[in-house]
């Protein structure tokens, strides 16, 4: 059987979830090919790494991936980030890649060998083309918490995808991550439930999962669910933080938090920062050991 996805017009983060919801892989479901035809006038960094991890499952289960090329300005973006040439034969989607496109990063296909590595590429790349003199480990220990709690929690078959994208007119970084696991929600409530206690709903176990010193039998790298520390990363530089997992959303956005039921469920987690680089620290001056020497 064959399957065509339709990507019409600009989606809003709701109609992008019903999509999502609508075109997940059943289980024992067979599709031969999956046909692609994105003709939208603009696709965010959310939209871009969820998209992934469905074709990704579709490439999973045995789906060859064929694309449906147009001339709209989605398309021309897709094309700059090497986005159709993910699923071709041969393209090592786990490397540090260059885009064709100076402001983003290519997607990324999390690879847990090369966490730190893609993290402190993506550190330095904006740091050197863009923001020289910012010191820009927040989007490094972000990074870094995020694909860590993937492999720690996760359990997810498709593996995650990532992008950062720098936007010079509203001067924002914005960074997306995605997999198709268990969800935020399934491991905290387990969590919970193992001590006696109950959550009652996703957006109180997505919350819960924010607060310091939250254990999940971690691995060493990531002591604690790690999500506390990645939000008071993202609020020590006035950023912006949105957690879609299963049935709830969370945003927070300085000190208030704003969460919503979701009526078509994400099965899995999408999370998105932003923030303006503004409110970066100069970097630290370094100094030869031979300037000190009277």
């Amino acid at each position: 059987m064959k399957r065509d996805i339709h990507i019409y017009g600009q989606q809003s983060d709701t109609t992008w979830l019903v999509l999502l919801k609508k075109h997940r892989l059943k289980p024992n479901e067979q599709v031969s090919t999956l046909r692609m035809v994105i003709n939208s006038p603009f696709i965010e960094p959310y939209q871009i790494v969820s998209l992934a991890c469905l074709i990704e499952e579709y490439h999973l289960s045995g789906a060859s991936i064929e694309f449906a090329r147009n001339n709209s300005l989605a398309d021309e973006y897709l094309n700059y980030i090497r986005f159709f040439e993910y699923w071709t034969q041969g393209y090592d989607r786990n490397a540090f890649t260059e885009s064709r496109k100076k402001t983003t990063l290519a997607l990324w296909k999390i690879s847990q060998q090369r966490i730190s590595s893609h993290a402190d590429g993506s550190q330095k790349y904006f740091e050197n083309l863009h923001f020289p003199g910012k010191d820009l480990s927040a989007l490094y220990i972000a990074l870094t918490e995020l694909f860590n709690n993937i492999y720690d929690h996760a359990n997810s078959k498709v593996e995650g995808f990532s992008i950062t994208q720098y936007y010079p007119k509203s001067n924002q970084i914005n960074t997306a991550v995605c997999d198709f696991g268990v969800g935020i929600p399934t491991t905290i409530k387990k969590l919970w439930e193992s001590k006696g206690k109950k959550l009652e709903s996703d957006a109180d176990a997505i919350r819960a999962s924010f607060v310091t010193r939250i254990s999940i039998q971690t691995t060493p790298q990531n002591r604690g669910f790690g999500l506390s520390n990645l939000l008071g990363n993202i609020q020590r530089v006035k950023g912006e933080l949105t957690v879609y997992s299963n049935s709830a959303m969370l945003q927070f956005l300085g000190n208030s938090v704003r969460y919503e039921l979701l009526s078509n469920s994400i099965e899995g987690t999408l999370i998105k920062f932003s923030f303006n680089p503004n409110n970066l620290q100069e970097k630290e001056q370094e100094f030869d050991n031979e300037e000190f020497i009277f």
